[in-house]
């Protein structure tokens, strides 16, 4: 017995997975232009950039302060706009816990390519001489997404 299909909710798996094999996969998280990208240890990590204080009139009432500035991140990070949030950004950077409960994104990106090349290095330098043949016509083969490989025509280039 197979089970109904509610039409609109879902495609049959078999149409999912051959969309998917399909669909190109991305070569990893990138920043946009003009964004800056904090990661935070939480998923939904709170962190108060201001404190104003209340002030008292002399007739004894209290005026309460302005409201905080806070950053929220979101499924643990936080995009702002260079330009829009330039003064949040540099009070992120020069709050007391950057570096550690949370911390700029790139340089987390950074290490990620820089493991990236290393591993495909040296995946490359211990194959043997079949496979590596193999290796350089995929790569040649491959988009600019992922390594170039000097001096290697791509797929479709005219010599």
């Amino acid at each position: 017995m197979t089970p109904d299909v509610i039409d609109g909710a879902r495609t049959p798996r078999a149409e999912r997975n051959a969309e998917a094999a399909t669909t190109k996969r991305q070569a990893g998280r990138t920043i946009p232009d003009g964004k800056v990208v904090f990661q935070a240890r939480g998923a939904r990590y709170r962190l108060q950039l201001t404190a104003p204080d209340d002030q008292k009139l002399p007739d004894g009432r209290i005026l309460k302060g302005k409201q905080a500035k806070v950053a929220i991140f979101d499924e643990y990070f936080l995009t702002l706009d260079e330009k829009k949030d330039a003064e949040k950004i540099q009070m992120i950077r020069d709050h007391q816990d950057f570096g550690l409960d949370f911390w700029d994104f790139s340089s987390t990106l950074a290490r990620i390519q820089e493991r990236r090349v290393e591993e495909a290095v040296k995946t490359f330098q211990d194959a043997d001489p079949d496979s590596k043949k193999a290796i350089l016509a995929a790569l040649a083969a491959s988009t600019d997404d992922d390594f170039k490989v000097p001096g290697a025509a791509k797929a479709g280039d005219k010599k």
